[in-house]
């Protein structure tokens, strides 16, 4: 995929993980939706042989997208040390 198309897939891939709920058809992989029902006890627990939790995990994928859109369109500045 190349071009438009390709930048049209990714628009609907990055809708359907981080839309808002009724944005997407497919609501079972979108972030927010998921995580609507996590509770406070839930958000910083740590399952059973897990190393993360959900609060963790939540906050290296919002990183990632910091990173990633500073990479893409702006300085390219960021670090993992220092990302914002």
């Amino acid at each position: 995929m190349t071009g438009r198309s390709g930048i049209d897939a990714l628009l609907h891939l990055m809708g359907v993980a981080f839309g808002r709920p009724g944005a997407a058809q497919d609501e079972s992989q979108a972030l927010l939706q998921n995580l609507a029902p996590v509770d406070d006890a839930a958000w910083r627990a740590l399952p059973p042989g897990a190393a993360r939790s959900i609060e963790s995990l939540v906050l290296h994928v919002g990183t990632c997208k910091v990173m990633y859109a500073d990479y893409a369109f702006h300085a390219g500045t960021l670090t993992w040390d220092h990302p914002q």
